[in-house]
């Protein structure tokens, strides 16, 4: 008689659209995915800190210049201005070298009067200057800057890592009126 009331009441219980049914089902597995065989190269990568130890002798210097050239008439150097006050001067053409034209890559070297770590680096003012001896033909000249890339670069072991990059069309124009500007004042692409 037992038996028939659960028949009975399963059936009214399906007529009216609840299920009724021991619970004494085994309990969801949850599966993962397998480890991959390889990594993903595209993923998202942790932003690497340089370790404190590093020390880097040289500093690279990638200046492509844009639509307006630098003539044979100017200089260009980089002045560097550390925290502990010390500064490092780093030339890269003077008056009468040849000139950079435009839409010209140009790849220097400057090396450190003392090796420094990335964070010495990374918290230096860099300072990008043009200078003209004035042609009276000419005036004054104007420099496009459209790239620049700072690689800290330890010459002894070949290790080399970013201080700071960034492009724009131009990132800066230097002209008489503006004829330096700071690295730092522009968002790094390192």
């Amino acid at each position: 008689m037992k038996a028939n009331r659960v028949t009975r009441a399963a059936a009214i219980a399906s007529l009216i659209g609840v299920s009724y049914w021991p619970v004494t089902a085994q309990p969801v597995q949850i599966r993962t995915a397998p480890r991959p065989v390889m990594p993903n190269p595209y993923a998202p990568q942790r932003d690497m800190q340089q370790p404190q130890t590093a020390q880097y002798s040289a500093l690279e210097f990638y200046i492509k210049t844009g639509a307006d050239d630098l003539r044979v008439n100017s200089t260009a150097f980089a002045d560097v201005n550390f925290k502990d006050g010390s500064n490092q001067h780093c030339s890269f053409k003077t008056n009468g070298d040849d000139a950079w034209g435009n839409d010209s890559p140009k790849t220097l070297e400057c090396h450190l009067d003392r090796p420094r770590t990335y964070d010495e680096l990374r918290s230096a003012r860099i300072w990008i200057t043009k200078q003209d001896v004035i042609n009276f033909l000419w005036g004054p000249d104007n420099w496009n800057i459209n790239d620049i890339k700072v690689t800290a670069k330890d010459t002894a072991s070949h290790v080399q890592t970013c201080v700071w990059e960034s492009k724009g069309d131009p990132l800066i124009r230097l002209t008489g009126l503006t004829p330096k500007f700071a690295v730092e004042d522009y968002d790094t692409d390192c």
